[in-house]
């Protein structure tokens, strides 16, 4: 078992998806904080393999999703408590449309890896 707390992490970096603290990972999962500043907002990127899950702990934002193989485009005002499920292949982007930093949960499996990170817009 294993317990974190966030105040506990020190190993925030600045990302192109916001300021990042890994919780756990291991090889089947990865669980991290992510915070986006006010007016900020992830780069639209999308993975081949991995499946992602934002849980949105404080503020508000607006996610906006395309799946690559039909087009089909979704975009939704999220705020805390709301879950975002992300299969792969799905551009996506959220984007902090609130007063405050946008707190989320971001549940990645398989884990993040470099070379299955691509960056594109919608």
């Amino acid at each position: 078992m294993k317990i974190i707390n966030d105040s506990e992490v020190s190993n925030e970096k600045a990302t192109l998806c916001g300021k990042l603290k890994k919780h756990f990972a291991d090889k089947d999962i990865e669980v991290d904080v992510n915070r986006i500043e006010e007016g900020k907002g992830t780069k639209p990127h999308f993975h081949k393999e991995m499946t992602e899950i934002y849980l949105i702990v404080s503020g508000n934002g607006e996610i906006k999703i395309k799946d690559k193989k039909t087009g089909k485009f979704e975009s939704k005002k999220v705020q805390p408590l709301s879950s975002i499920l992300i299969p792969p292949n799905h551009v996506h982007q959220l984007i902090n449309i609130g007063k405050e930093v946008l707190v989320h949960y971001v549940i990645c499996r398989p884990p993040w890896r470099k070379d299955d990170e691509f960056f594109e817009d919608f």
